[in-house]
């Protein structure tokens, strides 16, 4: 995956590529507790919420799909970490260890 990430004031928003296609992120943070709640828009396709916390080795926490009738329809695990540092830093991420989803 190749993302770039941007974060001031409580925002964040960035885009990037992986194996689905190209997308947008957008979300908030909350800098005293590192709770982060991201949304990532793939063009033209589903949408996929992350919910995690920050910590100096990056932003784990958990993605979820949900069907347009707000069903679950899958969730897993995340990690995103930063590759370098500095005011252009890109980030890398990987999803694994897919979690079973509840199904209505």
């Amino acid at each position: 995956m190749e993302l770039d990430l941007t974060f001031g004031g409580g925002k964040l928003f960035g885009d990037g590529r992986d194996l689905v296609g190209d997308f947008v992120l957008s979300g908030s943070y909350n800098h005293e507790t590192g709770a982060c709640t991201l949304h990532k828009a793939y063009l033209g396709r589903h949408g996929v919420d992350y919910d995690g916390d920050a910590h100096v080795e990056g932003i784990r926490g958990i993605w979820r799909i949900r069907h347009t009738d707000n069903r679950l329809n899958d969730a897993g695990l995340f990690h995103i970490w930063p590759l370098n540092s500095g005011s252009d830093a890109a980030a890398s991420a990987e999803a694994y260890a897919t979690v079973p989803a509840t199904r209505d």
